[in-house]
């Protein structure tokens, strides 16, 4: 508009002669005639400026009416700018939920990394203590071998000592036969020596008793000289018993001369009146005294040739019971010569026999009491080792159980395991199908689209900007994640705002929003066992089975055998069970990724080759943080 002003004022000085400026005096005339002429110079300049007014408009028009449009146009390109910015903050925003999103899947595969780390340990753990239960059982099966073994050496030796016992035994009977043979042919030949030796005893003793009932009879005068001998000795006896009784009381000597007068006194006159007896009787006791001594020598020569004669046999008895004594005593002697030989030989067999005896009873003690500690001794091994066996069978048992148990266990967890095989292929097969597409410049800095025909060419300083991040990021894919330093050096194409609508104060920026992608999570059917399972269900069933197996690793193998012993249901049967009814009520609920499984359903039916970039919705994800996503399709 000013080039056009300064245009209109040099026309109007090159046209109009008139619209020169006058000079204030010509010819240094008076200021009256300029003064005259000033007010129609006024009304020629307002003509002038009206019919000036009136072609600029004419001028200006087109120009304004030109310039009206420009500025319509101008306004709908600043409208245009509005909306293409608004799209672009919607971008950004929509790429930093994008980048979140990647951020909350990268943050899903490092848990399921690191669950997928802890289960292989896990996994390791249950192979090394399966191992080592294997090794265990190994060794008890060494260890009962070699008890079997053991056990059967046992039996063995038990064998052959019942063998030496038996042969031991017969060998005992035998000899004890023999010596009782034996010993009853010395008892026989030791009582016919007896009954012989008192046979001669008898005989010996009674010629002995008739030797001595005629030697020591009372018509015999070897008995009456003893009878004398007798009367002799008492008589002496008497004397030494008198005298010693005088010893003992004796007197003194005026005692005795007294004594000795008056004895003598009484002698005296005993001896008067024996005197005057004697006269008296003097006669008839001499003639009794002569009758009397000649019966005296008459008996006295009787019994003296009597006792010649008595003593002359007695002599010849004497001689010949010398005879018949040295005869005896020959015989005594050879007989107990001969006795003393066969006592001696009977000693000496009773000493063998005796000997043999307690050798043969030393060696049956013996060997009853070898029978009788072997007997104990293999007694107490036989109850050591039945307990041991016992324990050892106990052990077994409780091994088996808990091999049956662990073994039971580990099918479960060997069928998770399965199952949870069989999700990873269909997520890794899942994972093989998702991609965040993004598109690659062109040798001319154009965005290559394979929906429209003509390349769409970016602006200027998107190609500059875009070309900087290509040489930086050697070739990435625009629209993708890239490398972190790179996306760490550019600066953000939309900021999210952290907070909700109704803190932010920007409800209607965002209500104009619009949704430019859906990232969603919708599982393929899993094929396992050869059929075609729900990744959901096969997962319930998985947390089914590893709760089941929990709960049967904790309650142990008695529970279950005291249970299946008992005729109940097992806890794992019970637990299976619950879990399916709960599987069962679960299957009415909705699921919070139904709106990703329809939604990927129709992009799999149809519309893969559209080329409009939407980024996801991730509400729904958000809404079930315990379904973690393992594979995200785009659209």
């Amino acid at each position: 508009s000013s080039h056009i002003g300064l245009s209109v004022c040099h026309w109007k000085r090159s046209c109009w002669p008139g619209a020169q400026p006058l000079p204030m005096a010509q010819n240094g005339g008076t200021e009256a005639g300029g003064y005259g002429e000033r007010p129609a110079a006024e009304v020629a300049y307002a003509e002038m400026e009206t019919r000036l007014r009136n072609v600029i408009a004419d001028l200006l028009q087109p120009t304004i009416q030109r310039v009206s449009i420009i500025l319509a146009d101008v306004d709908g390109l600043k409208n245009i700018v509005g909306q293409h910015t608004r799209g672009l903050q919607e971008v950004q925003l929509g790429q930093f939920k994008a980048m979140e999103q990647v951020s909350t899947i990268a943050s899903f595969k490092e848990e399921m990394s690191r669950s997928e780390t802890q289960r292989r340990k896990h996994e390791a753990s249950v192979d090394e203590k399966v191992e080592i239960m294997m090794q265990k059982q190994e060794g008890f099966k060494y260890s009962l071998e070699q008890k079997e073994s053991t056990l059967h050496h046992l039996h063995r030796s038990v064998d052959r000592l019942a063998t030496e016992l038996n042969h031991t035994q017969e060998e005992q009977e035998s000899q004890r036969g023999h010596f009782e043979s034996r010993i009853d042919e010395q008892s026989k030949r030791i009582n016919q020596f007896k009954s012989e030796v008192d046979v001669r005893t008898a005989g010996l003793e009674l010629r002995h008793n008739a030797l001595s009932d005629e030697l020591w009879g009372e018509m015999t005068g070897l008995a009456r000289v003893v009878g004398e001998l007798k009367k002799t000795n008492a008589a002496f006896e008497k004397l030494d018993a008198t005298v010693s009784d005088l010893q003992k009381r004796k007197a003194e000597a005026a005692q005795l001369d007294k004594l000795r007068a008056e004895v003598q006194r009484m002698v005296m006159e005993a001896n008067t009146s024996v005197a005057a007896m004697q006269q008296t009787v003097g006669n008839v006791v001499n003639d009794v005294k002569e009758h009397f001594r000649t019966a005296s020598q008459t008996i006295a020569a009787h019994n003296a040739t009597f006792i010649a004669e008595v003593r002359e046999q007695y002599q010849t008895e004497l001689r010949s019971s010398s005879h018949l004594r040295d005869e005896v005593q020959e015989f005594m002697a050879q007989t107990e010569q001969s006795i003393a030989g066969l006592d001696t030989r009977v000693a000496e067999a009773a000493a063998r026999a005796n000997t043999l005896a307690a050798e043969a009873r030393a060696e049956v003690e013996e060997l009853n009491r070898r029978r009788k500690r072997d007997k104990t001794s293999s007694d107490n091994e036989f109850k050591a080792l039945k307990r041991r066996l016992g324990g050892v069978f106990e052990n077994s048992d409780t091994v088996l159980r808990g091999i049956e148990h662990i073994y039971s266990v580990m099918q479960t967890v060997l069928e998770s395991d399965l199952i949870g095989c069989s999700v990873e292929l269909q997520d890794s097969i899942d994972r093989r199908r998702i991609a965040l597409w993004g598109g690659v410049s062109n040798e001319d800095n154009t965005l290559g689209r394979t929906t429209q025909s003509e390349p769409q060419r970016p602006r200027p300083e998107c190609r500059v900007k875009s070309a900087a991040a290509a040489g930086r990021t050697g070739g990435a894919l625009r629209g993708g994640p890239g490398t972190l330093s790179a996306r760490a050096s550019q600066e953000p194409n939309v900021r999210v705002e952290p907070r909700c609508l109704s803190c932010s104060g920007q409800a209607p920026l965002v209500l104009s929003a619009f949704k430019m992608a859906c990232l969603q999570y919708a599982p393929s059917p899993v094929e396992h066992e050869g059929n075609q399972h729900e990744r959901d269900d096969l997962l319930k069933r998985r947390q089914r089975l590893l709760r089941v197996a929990n709960g049967a690793l904790l309650e142990g193998p008695l529970a279950a055998r005291a249970a299946a012993s008992a005729g109940e249901p097992s806890p794992m049967s019970d637990a299976v069970a619950h879990e399916a009814a709960v599987e069962e009520r679960s299957l009415g609920d909705s699921m919070p990724l139904s709106e990703y499984a329809v939604a990927e359903a129709k992009y799999q039916t149809g519309g893969r080759g559209h080329s409009a970039v939407r980024l996801p919705n991730v509400s729904a994800a958000v809404a079930s943080p315990m379904h973690t996503p393992r594979s995200v399709s785009v659209r």
